[in-house]
This record gives C-alpha cells, structure tokens and sequence, in this order.
C-alpha cells in the first residue's frame, strides 16, 4: 500500500513481542516514520540494528543485518503493520484477489478463501495483538511514542495508526 493511503503523516516508536509456541518470546524495537511519500523503518534488538527499510509504495529498499534470522525482516514487520494499521479501505482495495479483509469495533480478520489468515485486535492504550494461526504466532505491538498529523478528513478508525 501507498504511504499516503495510511491518511497522516506519522512518527512513532513501538515495541513487538513476538510470541511463537514453544519458543521464548522475542522482542524487538520499531522506529517508524509515514508521511506522503515514503514509509522508513528501522528495526533493533539488542541494542543492534537488524533492518533498516524505506518504502515509496513500488520500490522497498531494505538493508539486513547478516547475523539477523529469516523471520525478523522489516519487510515482514512493515506488512504487520500495514494490515493492522492502514485504514480498512485502502487494505481491502490492496488486497489480491480471493483476499478479504473484515473489521469490527476491535477486531480485523484477514482470510484467504475463507480461511482465517490473520486476526488483529486493538486493546486499549495503542496496544496491537496480530495473531497468524496459519504460521503459528502472535506479535503484540506496544506503541510507546505517538505523532500524527491527519491528511485527510475521514474519520479515523480505532485501529488506525493516525488515532
């Protein structure tokens, strides 16, 4: 998705808790910055960067950490985030097709013909828990800094990452 369909410019620091079964939980620290023209990601754990993305709506420039494991990629990370946190609308329209994506008040299910895919719920005080039962995990994003400016006048959602 396009960074300006998220509907703000945006700044914020979050932290996701990776949680596989029978594994320890992960954490790691996302900066993220939005505005019209691209999205830039950095992801860092143990103090250490691991990706580094920027993101203009067709082309990902993405630098990895060697040492950094398969499943920790800021590509992955940037489409979490995009499915939980782009506005419904330009979700569903992005979306392939035999992809749908429905919402509720809390809660956003992405299924593949019909297939439950991934289930988003929006908790209070800007925390997110992604659940992948197809591949087994659930990321938990805790929103610790927040700075949005709408570009739009839409209303937003409770889910949106402009709230």
């Amino acid at each position: 998705m396009s960074p300006a369909s998220l509907g703000c410019v945006l700044s914020a620091q979050q932290r996701i808790v990776v949680a596989t079964q029978g594994r320890a939980e992960q954490s790691a620290e996302v900066l993220l910055e939005v505005d019209a023209e691209a999205v830039r990601l950095a992801l860092v754990a143990l103090g250490q960067t691991v990706a580094r993305l920027s993101w203009d709506g067709l082309t990902l420039n993405q630098q990895r950490a060697a040492w950094a494991p398969e499943p920790l990629s800021g590509e992955r990370v940037l489409s979490e985030l995009q499915m939980a946190g782009w506005p419904l609308q330009a979700v569903q329209q992005a979306l392939p097709p035999g992809w749908t994506m429905s919402a509720d008040t809390n809660v956003r299910e992405l299924r593949q013909a019909g297939e439950l895919r991934l289930r988003v719920h929006y908790e209070a005080n800007r925390v997110w828990s992604l659940d992948n039962p197809k591949q087994g995990y659930r990321l938990t994003i805790h929103t610790l800094t927040h700075s949005a400016e709408p570009t739009q006048t839409a209303a937003l959602p409770f889910g949106s990452a402009c709230r």
